[in-house]
């Protein structure tokens, strides 16, 4: 099955209660018999890569010749997913169909797109099959691998996305500032070279088992996915009955709203959505909401390695602060920013780009610096920030701060809007019943997700070892 990467994509998958991690599939054992064509590895002969291919090296052309579309289509190293060795047609280049395209400069079936140039070492080597004939050109910093009838192409491309080529490959750039690789750097990679017949068998065992461990590795990152999706859902559920039929924009549907009319008339839970909730302002719950330093107060300058960190919306990931060790400044420069300086459970909001970033300040991070793409606030005794930082990042508030953003290439909030954002707010007891029962659903999604993780993660590496174990 050809390794293309189209546009477009599956819906989620379903997560499961419990993720089953299934054992790691194996290569069948190779059969002892002689004559099994796909038996004996010490009788293969190892041959140098420059002896079974050549290369041909891709199209130069300047870069006025790009275009938004024509009928000429150039291949690039973003055309191969570093990840997977496979085809990634998403983002194609056209240039003008004035441009003279030679046939030897046009990938064609049965040979491999190869990386020789790049501005990361990374992607120097990566490999992708060319399983038809696309007629697309291919770039100056690209080649194309084109076997000899000695080797299959597809074995050809097993061996060169194996761990031992990407090694060689890595060997000859370390410690130097080479980005660019030549066919004769590579040429004396030794591979093993079995007859065709044993070659496509090879081929036909390494596909099974790979694709048995791609799908492992794509179901347990969907799962990984689907479990933060479902913790989101649950953080909306707590806010969507109460903002239905208030006149507020909830983005819930009537089915949210009919859900919420049948409980009405039987025992509820009382720290459930309730009519009873006053809906606040934002600004009438908080004793200050201020902003960071503008551009005038702190410059590019200003910055050192190590210091104490400046908090921007880039350090809010995943509802904590992530500081970077590049963004901080001295002490000297944090005393003269002192108004800026974050206290203990302060809620510290991104004020520009994706809306709904927000985290509370932790005990370790008291004296950090707001920076100047965000606000912090410090709450009054009757929010509770734990509560507060739940309703905030919900679909509720987000929508209202979407629709209420200035900017038209980056949405941006100032004090105003964000002091106008409403939001209900339940007794103490309820909030922190609440903020227990989203936590609850927190450690669950995130126990889900790194399980998953994990298995994704085996799952890729066992890809690696399938190949490896093939070719030594």
């Amino acid at each position: 099955m050809s390794r293309v990467v189209e546009a477009g994509g599956a819906g989620n998958p379903r997560i499961p209660r419990t993720p089953r991690i299934p054992k790691n599939p194996r290569l069948p054992r190779t059969p002892s018999d002689p004559s099994d064509p796909s038996d004996p590895r010490d009788r293969w002969p190892l041959v140098r890569l420059g002896d079974v291919c050549e290369v041909r090296r891709g199209l130069a052309y300047p870069k006025s010749a790009e275009v938004e579309r024509s009928s000429t289509i150039v291949l690039r190293s973003s055309n191969i997913d570093l990840a997977s060795n496979a085809l990634d047609l998403r983002d194609l280049r056209h240039i003008s169909d004035t441009v003279t395209v030679p046939s030897e400069k046009r990938v064609q079936s049965n040979t491999l797109l190869i990386c020789m140039a790049n501005g990361s070492k990374a992607h120097l080597g990566k490999v992708a099959l060319i399983d038809k004939d696309y007629g697309y050109a291919f770039g100056g910093f690209m080649g194309l691998i084109v076997p000899k009838p000695a080797i299959e192409a597809r074995y050809l491309y097993h061996c060169m996305a194996a761990p031992q080529f990407k090694l060689l490959v890595q060997s000859l750039t370390d410690g130097t500032n080479i980005n660019n690789l030549k066919f004769s750097d590579i040429a004396d990679f030794a591979l093993p070279l079995p007859p065709l017949a044993t070659q496509r068998a090879i081929v036909a065992r390494l596909d099974s088992a790979l694709a048995r461990a791609g799908a492992l590795e794509k179901r347990f990152a969907a799962i990984a996915q689907n479990a933060e999706l479902s913790f989101k859902a649950s953080l909306n559920e707590e806010f969507a009955e109460r903002t239905s039929g208030t006149g507020e924009t909830s983005g819930t549907s009537d089915s949210s709203c009919s859900r919420g009319s049948r409980r009405s008339s039987t025992p509820r839970d009382p720290s459930a959505p309730s009519p009873q909730w006053p809906m606040v302002r934002l600004g009438d719950v908080c004793e200050t909401i201020s902003t960071g330093p503008y551009g005038s107060a702190l410059h590019k300058q200003d910055y050192v390695i190590g210091g104490i960190p400046i908090v921007n919306p880039m350090h809010i990931i995943n509802g904590k602060i992530v500081p970077s060790e590049e963004m901080a400044v001295s002490q000297e420069t944090a005393n003269r920013l002192s108004t800026y300086r974050l206290s203990f459970h302060d809620v510290v909001i991104g004020r520009r780009g994706e809306m709904g970033r927000a985290a509370i300040v932790e005990e370790d991070q008291v004296g950090w610096l707001c920076g100047t793409g965000c606000f912090f606030l410090h709450l009054r005794k009757q929010v509770l920030p734990e509560y507060f930082h739940k309703v905030i990042t919900s679909r509720y508030c987000i929508a209202q701060m979407q629709s209420s953003a200035i900017g038209t290439t980056i949405p941006n909030l100032n004090n105003a809007i964000l002091s106008s954002i409403k939001f209900p707010l339940p007794p103490l007891s309820v909030q922190r019943a609440i903020v227990s029962r989203l936590d609850t659903a927190r450690k669950r999604a995130d126990g889900i997700s790194a399980l998953a993780r994990q298995a994704a993660e085996a799952a890729a590496n066992l890809k690696k070892a399938l190949l490896k174990e093939a070719f030594e």
